[in-house]
């Protein structure tokens, strides 16, 4: 299945969104095969990624295997290896985009037991971390017996603890293969104990899930089509009671259900006539996702690339954070056509189609957050923030209504990974487009020179979780602003003025200045912050200009005349406002 390269125009995205949906039989089958995996060359370009392995066994069958998976997300892989070393010796090197450590821990047993081991693993990844700036992925121990389970057990915990460190459980494989996991005759010619099968799998779960997920912006919503896709039937022609819904299309809405539980937004995309698609809900009780799990439905005779605009602004999203499931190939083509960012899955057997949604990039994420849980209770709140709006031409008496609520944390250890998720996935309101990592979210957080403050929002309609960060630092009597995130669930409540100048505040608190410079960088997306920004430092913002400095003394005396009903609290529950 290998797909010429037209090196002129290259392919057009509904030809990429065919040619991938070929490739999926061969990805997502239960057991990839190697000569098939060989045969696929990506017409499409691939964002270079540069890995650096340290390694005590051989890496490279995985790295070559790993490539048309990677090259499916869009990522072509290129590798620097290290010695074989079981001392897991560090220095610095060039900079990589992720650093993966391929240990067989095995190989520790006689030596160490189980604490000692993760003690010494801990030294060497904090050794690590001080001279490698981005992600750092571990794999753990896989073996079933009581030192690998109390080894993965404190692993698990060092990861949480370091930041841009993440952990990849090899146990899910071996558990599946079973003893056709390792392959010890082999060993001595391929350097490693593992199958070829095992060593497939694990690649592919490198190249779909463990590096989008720590490398590229999550998915945020996954939207599917209804005919022959949730059940087998068409609607219009069978009507609702006759579809039907075997075993394999129930546990693939448990699989969506699953992953609503998991933050992503679930959405109807149907054409079909609306009242059948009513019918439908309330006729078919077996169905185990039910119009209350969706965040949104189109339902209707357009076409689905402008079904998919109704979806995403619904769920104030942009259409590319959201994944196109459909039975129609056909559809997929005109929806990539329309929106050429917007991934798009085949949805074939219910059962391929669920292996399909347990791997496909950009669902998986290498921390759970806090604030996936709120997110979609946050989205059903926003239609009665509406409500409430409409209500009212008084902005001061539906803030009162609202009662909304700010708590604010300087330099907050304990949520680097929701100020990080916020640097990078924020597109609407991101003033300078810093994208930090982890890493260096950890270093400012720390350096008192920096201020680093989170925003947390919350209201009598929902919990919004920390919804704004922003990132200063100290330059003669000037607050410089590197950046300013607020998620677009913030936006609309007109507390931008608020939150920002509360958060500066706090920073001055520590760092006094008496002039605040704002950092900006014009970003394909990032309208709504350079429109605050011009109205808020009251001069013109272009792409040429850089940042715009205001006078803080007469502008913070500005923003108290305009009070709001706000309350606003410093974390520790100390109320300032």
């Amino acid at each position: 299945m290998t797909t010429s390269v037209d090196t002129t125009t290259g392919p057009s995205s509904a030809d990429v969104s065919l040619q991938k949906a070929e490739w999926q039989q061969v990805l997502f089958a239960e057991q990839p095969r190697w000569s098939d995996l060989m045969r696929l060359t990506p017409s499409w370009p691939c964002r270079p990624l540069a890995l650096r392995v340290y390694r005590n066994h051989a890496f490279e069958f995985i790295a070559t295997a790993m490539q048309p998976f990677a090259a499916y997300a869009g990522l072509s892989v290129e590798i620097e290896y290290g010695d074989y070393d079981d001392s897991l010796g560090v220095s610095p090197a060039e900079p990589v985009d992720a650093t993966i450590v391929w240990f067989d821990f095995r190989r520790y047993r006689e030596r160490l037991d189980a604490p000692s081991l993760a003690g010494w693993l801990g030294e060497r990844l904090v050794a690590m971390r001080s001279v490698e700036a981005g992600p750092i992925l571990v794999t753990n121990w896989d073996a079933e017996d009581d030192d690998a389970i109390e080894f993965n057990q404190r692993l698990l915990a060092l990861t949480k603890d370091l930041p841009g460190i993440y952990l990849c459980d090899l146990r899910e494989i071996a558990i599946a293969l079973g003893n056709g996991y390792t392959d010890l005759r082999a060993s001595r010619f391929t350097g490693t104990y593992l199958s070829a099968a095992a060593s497939t799998l694990i690649a592919r779960r490198f190249g779909f899930r463990w590096l989008p997920g720590v490398l590229t912006p999550r998915l945020k919503a996954v939207a599917v089509d209804l005919d022959n896709t949730l059940y087998d039937g068409v609607l219009g022609e069978d009507g609702p009671t006759r579809l039907r819904l075997s075993e394999g299309h129930a546990d693939l809405q448990r699989r969506l259900l699953r992953l609503r539980d998991d933050g992503i937004f679930l959405a109807a995309v149907s054409r079909n006539d609306p009242r059948d698609v009513e019918l439908l809900w309330e006729a078919r009780d077996d169905f185990p996702l039910r119009p209350e799990h969706l965040s949104a439905q189109a339902v209707s005779w357009d076409a689905k690339s402008v079904a998919m605009e109704t979806i995403a602004q619904r769920l104030r999203i942009g259409v590319d954070a959201i994944l196109f499931v459909d039975d129609n190939p056909g559809e997929l083509a005109s929806v990539a056509s329309a929106h050429p960012h917007m991934p798009t899955l085949h949805a074939t057997t219910p059962v391929e189609t669920l292996r399909a949604l347990d791997l496909f990039p950009g669902l998986w994420q290498g921390r759970a957050s806090e604030t996936d849980a709120l997110r979609i209770a946050d989205l059903q709140a926003s239609t009665e923030r509406k409500a409430l709006e409409a209500a009212t031409d008084d902005p001061w008496e539906y803030l009162r209504t609202l009662r909304a609520r700010l708590i604010l944390a300087l330099n907050p250890e304990d949520q680097i990974d929701r100020l990080h998720e916020l640097s990078t996935k924020t597109n609407q309101f991101n003033l300078a487009l810093r994208r930090l990592s982890a890493v260096e979210v950890t270093r400012r957080v720390q350096d008192p020179e920096h201020g680093v403050v989170s925003i947390r929002l919350s209201d009598r309609l929902s919990d919004s979780g920390i919804v704004g960060t922003l990132f200063a630092h100290h330059d003669g009597d000037a607050l410089v602003v590197d950046d300013l995130c607020i998620s677009c669930r913030a936006l609309g409540r007109q507390l931008e003025d608020v939150m920002i100048s509360e958060a500066i505040s706090l920073v001055l608190e520590r760092l006094p200045a008496s002039r605040v410079t704002f950092a900006f960088t014009a970003g394909p997306r990032n309208e709504p912050a350079r429109s605050w920004l011009e109205r808020f430092g009251e001069q013109a913002v272009s792409a040429d200009k850089m940042q715009v400095t205001v006078d803080w003394d007469d502008k913070a005396r500005e923003i108290a005349a305009a009070a709001l009903p706000v309350t606003i609290e410093r974390e520790g529950n100390e109320e300032v406002g």
